[in-house]
């Protein structure tokens, strides 16, 4: 079927499906019916049912309502509601949900097609409907536009059209019950279970014994939103928990395992640490330039304290990696975001290593790390846990990607320490020695850190032929990874060999190389895996558009080294003789 064709059908099975009444449409959206909430209590109970994924994962309903939500709005909480109760809303109340505001919508021009403010964040389902045009879909045309164009020449517009189209379909699908698989499958060989699919109004035929449950379950809670009575709606959502532990209990989780994803999905680490690294890291960096610059006298509690709160960042951090680890049942470096996390971790390693004997160290992996899990959590990473596609079905998986990924959290470190070190290079002068010195144990600090980088990242890459050799059966493929993991460590072995060339052993060349060449690394793990396709696209996803933002860090970093190369002296070797 053709997409106009999927999208006009579409349109008529909501229309018809939801009852959407024209005057709903035509009103102004600030003026919605803010709907009942659930209670909280029954939402919870909710949560805790088993549901299957798309990709076969059976995990709480918990995970699925705030992955659903946060595709939806970007959001955990809105309307004074969590994301369980706004999803079971949604779920059994269509009608009502359809008009408020969820659809977070950021383009101007989507913005001004719908009808909604510019200042407006979110729009409501029924804002993208209007059952007066021949054809009632608002973003009809400009979706059929940019689906016959390829990636590469989708306008930003186009972008935005196509992330919102998925949006709305999503949103839909909450409406039907079409992913909420929640209904094992007796007997069936390959664990299928069936979605809750909810009937259109009025239509009774081919609807099993588990939709009419679930059909029932919808009406109850509408009725309980409006009485206050939910012992009914309880009844049911027992009822629907025991049938799936009769039919699929050696598949569902544990009660435990159900409330340690749940305790995950709440505390949210990684993304609440974002702010304790760089907070911390910023600050404990900022009081070691004025120790250095302004050789001024630091009480040494204030600088215990900070490194306190970054070690207990990392004490933190490992925990929710244990937790992801368990919660998934598998090392948490399988995918893009794992990893990023999992260097962030790395990082923090590091910088707790090299910090016994240098704040600046510790300083830099935090912000380093702050800044990874901030990427992490970005629009374009998909933080949702699944399952391992086949290939990652080894040991070799944690033994591998974990060594390599490691090393990107030292080669991380280094590159901050060489910016470090040519902020410095700028500030000196004969005045103060103690900026000189300074520099000397920043770089002997950078050295380590590049040469323990490049010790995991060529025994990552020995292991990785061995995996490679497993799975595919040959060592070496010239594969987009291979080749840039071998560029990137052919360009620090260099680095690292600049002290043996009188010409090359200069502090500045040092440092400058120690952060562009960081370059190949960012090209190893970003590129290959956004930008190229390989063996190793598992690990990727779409390609996303590089924000404007880095530009501007580029030309900073450009500035800061000119700067740095006119202070240079030749008489400051990096190590002397």
């Amino acid at each position: 079927m053709k997409k106009h064709s999927w999208l006009h059908a579409l349109i008529i099975s909501i229309l018809f499906s939801l009852s959407i009444p024209l005057a709903a449409q035509t009103e102004d959206r600030q003026g919605y019916a803010s709907p009942q909430p659930v209670n909280k209590d029954h939402a919870v109970a909710f949560s805790r049912l088993s549901v299957q994924d798309v990709q076969g994962r059976i995990k709480p309903v918990d995970s699925l309502n705030m992955e659903i939500l946060n595709k939806i709005a970007g959001e955990r909480k809105m309307h004074g509601m969590d994301y369980n109760q706004i999803i079971l809303g949604m779920l059994t109340d269509p009608q009502t949900w359809s008009h408020v505001p969820l659809i977070k919508v950021k383009h101007p021009e989507i913005k001004r097609i719908i009808g909604i403010g510019k200042n407006q964040k979110y729009a409501s389902f029924s804002d993208f409907i209007d059952n007066r045009r021949t054809q009632p879909y608002k973003l009809n045309a400009l979706v059929s536009s940019a689906m016959r164009k390829d990636q590469s020449q989708r306008t930003k517009l186009d972008k935005a059209v196509v992330k919102t189209e998925e949006v709305i379909n999503i949103t839909f699908m909450v409406f039907r019950g079409d992913l909420f698989r929640i209904f094992p499958v007796p007997g069936d060989l390959n664990n299928q279970w069936q979605n809750a699919i909810l009937p259109h109004e009025g239509i009774t035929q081919n609807i099993n014994e588990n939709q009419k449950l679930f059909a029932s379950y919808r009406q109850t809670v509408r009725s309980a939103l409006s009485n206050g009575d939910w012992s009914r709606a309880d009844l049911i959502l027992n009822e629907i928990s025991s049938y799936q532990k009769t039919h699929a209990e050696h598949i569902i989780p544990s009660s435990l395992g159900i409330s340690t994803e749940i305790f995950f999905n709440r505390f949210n680490i990684f993304d609440r640490l974002t702010l304790v690294y760089l907070l911390a890291g910023l600050t404990l960096l900022v009081i070691s330039f004025i120790k250095i610059i302004m050789e001024k006298k630091i009480h040494p509690r204030i600088m215990q304290g900070l490194s306190v709160v970054i070690g207990a960042g990392f004490l933190f951090h490992t925990f929710g990696l244990g937790l992801r680890w368990y919660v998934s049942g598998h090392a948490p470096w399988s995918n893009g975001y794992e990893s990023l996390i999992y260097i962030a971790w790395a990082m923090v390693l590091a910088g707790l290593f090299f910090g016994r004997n240098s704040s600046l160290a510790l300083a830099t992996a935090a912000i380093m790390s702050g800044l990874s899990l901030f990427v992490a959590h970005l629009s374009w990473m998909d933080p949702q846990i699944t399952n391992l596609v086949p290939v990652l079905k080894s040991y070799w998986l944690t033994i591998h990607v974990s060594v390599i990924s490691a090393s990107y959290g030292f080669f991380s470190l280094g590159a901050l320490l060489g910016l470090t070190a040519l902020m410095l290079i700028i500030f000196r002068n004969e005045k103060k020695l103690q900026i000189d010195r300074a520099i000397r144990h920043i770089l002997k600090i950078d050295e380590m850190t590049i040469m323990v980088g490049i010790a995991l990242l060529s025994i990552g890459n020995l292991l990785g032929a061995v995996w490679a050799n497993e799975s595919w059966g040959r060592y070496w493929s010239w594969d987009p990874k291979e080749t840039w993991t071998l560029v990137s460590i052919m360009v620090y072995a260099i680095i690292l060999h600049f002290k043996y060339i009188p010409a090359l052993n200069t502090g500045f060349l040092f440092a400058a190389a120690s952060l562009w060449g960081f370059s190949t690394i960012i090209m190893t793990y970003f590129g290959v895996n956004y930008f190229l396709s390989g063996l190793h696209s598992y690990a990727g996803g779409d390609a996303p558009q590089i924000p404007s933002f880095i530009y501007f860090i580029i030309a900073g970093l450009a500035s800061i080294t000119v700067l740095a190369h006119s202070k240079r002296d030749s008489r400051f070797p990096f190590r002397d003789a």
